[in-house]
């Protein structure tokens, strides 16, 4: 198991990927000094860019004049819609006049037909919100917690020593 661990960390790092400053570079050495891909690659051969993304990208630097990604060419997204996000919002959290109101993630899929994962997903990425389950505890009385913080300090001075 180790094993695969470390041929798949050894793939990470000698695959290079290309940042925004190095096709920034890559294109003005393209428009600028006119190199095509393979000078480009071998001028820098500790960055290990491959040849095939090279060229691709300097086919859409000249077509575009840009090396930003096209608008709206991403995966769009479907369930985590502002539309989506404002109903979870209104459900996940309890009203102000109505305290105690809050939906769990499984109530909210009932009634919005968004799936839990999802809920959870809009819960945590774009209401920053994170999900606690409450517990009941007994409460402590004052000679209780002088217990517990004798107990604590007795337990740190063994751990010191």
């Amino acid at each position: 198991m180790q094993r695969h661990y470390y041929v798949i960390h050894s793939l990470l790092i000698n695959s290079t990927c290309l940042t925004n400053d190095n096709k920034s570079s890559i294109k003005l050495l393209h428009q600028e000094k006119g190199w095509g891909t393979e000078g480009i690659c071998k001028e820098f051969p500790n960055k290990k860019w491959s040849v095939s993304s090279v060229k691709d990208l300097l086919r859409k630097t000249d077509a575009t004049n840009s090396i930003c990604r096209k608008a709206g060419s991403e995966r769009p997204r479907t369930v985590r819609m502002a539309q989506n996000v404002k109903r979870v919002a209104e459900l996940i959290c309890s009203q102000e006049d109505n305290p105690g109101s809050s939906k769990s993630p499984r109530e909210i899929q009932k009634m919005t037909g968004i799936s839990r994962s999802s809920v959870r997903r809009i819960a945590k990425r774009d209401l920053k919100l994170s999900v606690f389950r409450r517990k009941k505890a007994q409460l402590l009385s004052d000679s209780d917690r002088e217990k517990h913080v004798k107990c604590c300090k007795t337990l740190l001075r063994r751990r010191c020593l």
